[in-house]
């Protein structure tokens, strides 16, 4: 629904940034951007409340006579008439809530920002924004610490967080991706290659193969 998004954390930086400014935060960001892609990201904005969000949709709704009621009355709005499945209007806002709420993870009380810039998004849909792979540059700001997945030959690489992605996310990653899983039981399996193979064969023939391997 959000799409891919690029999110600065304060305290993941290789500097530890003791403070909870937001002026100071935005000029680290602009800082690290000018350094990386010679030019200061769109905007720079605090990620906030999924709740905070269809709070002031809901204001917004009822003054043009909705009547809505609840968040969930709310929500279904959104998908149906401001989401991906609408005209998007909504979109830039859910892009600033917090990671994975709609996979029923809480908030976080660290502070998370949303960097928009958009040369490096690819501009074909902007209802599921998306990385420019060959626009992305790798850099010790943007890999994991401690950097386990670094290749032997330096190859940059993009690292996305995601909740395990369904048919249509998987479709829009590319066909060979590096995974790691963080859920119980998966953690101990380590980096593992995933290839989509519905890429290749039908579904039917997919499904063939997931009940009869």
């Amino acid at each position: 629904m959000t799409g891919e998004r690029i999110l600065f954390n304060p305290s993941g930086a290789k500097e530890d940034l003791k403070t909870d400014s937001l002026k100071e935060h935005s000029a680290r960001i602009q800082s690290i951007w000018q350094e990386t892609y010679g030019h200061l990201p769109n905007s720079v904005r605090p990620l906030m409340p999924l709740t905070k969000i269809l709070e002031n949709y809901t204001q917004a709704l009822n003054r043009k006579g909705y009547g809505v009621k609840s968040e969930q009355e709310a929500f279904a709005y959104l998908q149906k008439i401001n989401g991906p499945n609408g005209d998007g209007q909504m979109i830039p806002f859910l892009r600033r809530m917090h990671p994975f709420e709609l996979n029923g993870s809480s908030t976080t009380s660290l502070p998370l920002y949303l960097v928009e810039d958009a040369q490096l998004f690819y501009q074909s849909d902007l209802k599921h924004p998306k990385i420019d792979r060959q626009q992305w540059i790798s850099s010790p700001e943007t890999r994991i610490q401690p950097n386990h997945l670094k290749s032997e030959n330096d190859i940059p690489f993009l690292t996305l967080h995601i909740p395990t992605p369904n048919l249509d996310e998987r479709k829009r990653m590319p066909r060979l991706c590096l995974m790691e899983s963080t859920l119980a039981g998966y953690y101990e399996r380590g980096v593992f290659l995933s290839w989509d193979y519905f890429q290749d064969i039908t579904m039917s023939k997919g499904m063939h193969i997931s009940t009869s391997p």
